[in-house]
């Protein structure tokens, strides 16, 4: 599943019950500190607006930080314990940030990406299996970690982003044995407007997965399989089904 995060320099728009909540220790509005007292079993995301300054995020937009202080920002950062630092960018400009950290040896699996992509609709995480964005040079938005989707959640002035269920540290995975088998259906609520639901599959010893049918007048159906023991189902996210090899493809 998908994680919910809202961000607001004022902090009377923002709502309670999110999973995470970003703030900026820099700034005309170094909100962090209220937020972490206020939410305190929330996850908390600290912005950097200067990349003189640490937190957890580096915020890259105009009259902030640029894609070119990027790679110096992650390595220190990294050198303070921060395992994956993450980069704040409009999806317009993902291509160009990640190309500055190549250069300086600083390779994707090293950060997370959480791109700004409005598109008036509801939310996704920015990718060529998602929103399909292609960016001014003419090249698609790689697999993002999380995005920024609207900045008018509930007719607010209040950011809302969708991030993957692993963006704060790896999530606890689905436990498999060897030449084992489990059930997995796909969380509908994750899934792009526009995108069929992928449905319910059998997830194998070996992390692949198996399409099965909801005919019940099939024997390949949720159904049968628990009837005749296999664990499950086990929710997973859009994001993980593609990341096992699920087609991203419209339906025909």
């Amino acid at each position: 599943m998908t994680l919910r995060m809202f961000d607001a320099v004022d902090l009377s728009q923002i709502p309670s019950g999110a999973d995470a909540y970003a703030g900026y220790v820099d700034g005309a509005w170094p909100t962090a500190p209220t937020l972490r007292a206020r939410f305190p079993g929330a996850h908390i995301l600290s912005i950097a607006v200067f990349p003189d300054d640490d937190a957890d995020c580096l915020d890259i937009e105009q009259g902030d930080a640029t894609p070119q202080q990027a790679p110096a920002w992650v390595r220190r950062q990294q050198a303070r314990g921060i395992s994956r630092p993450v980069l704040y960018c409009s999806a317009s400009v993902v291509n160009q940030v990640l190309g500055n950290l190549a250069a300086a040896g600083i390779s994707r699996s090293e950060v997370r990406l959480w791109s700004a992509h409005y598109t008036g609709t509801s939310g996704h995480i920015c990718g060529p299996g998602t929103c399909m964005y292609i960016d001014p040079a003419g090249r698609p938005v790689p697999p993002c970690d999380g995005t920024q989707w609207t900045s008018r959640a509930f007719g607010r002035n209040l950011d809302e982003s969708l991030l993957c269920d692993d963006f704060f540290g790896a999530p606890a995975p689905a436990q498999v044995e060897d030449d084992d088998m489990i059930l997995v259906t796909v969380d509908k609520a994750s899934v792009p407007v526009g995108k069929p639901w992928p449905g319910d599959f059998l997830l194998f010893g070996d992390g692949t997965l198996g399409h099965i049918t909801p005919a019940t007048a099939s024997v390949n159906n949720m159904t049968s399989y628990q009837q005749a023991g296999v664990k499950g189902p086990v929710t997973i996210s859009y994001q993980e089904y593609l990341a096992r090899g699920g087609n991203a493809a419209p339906a025909a």
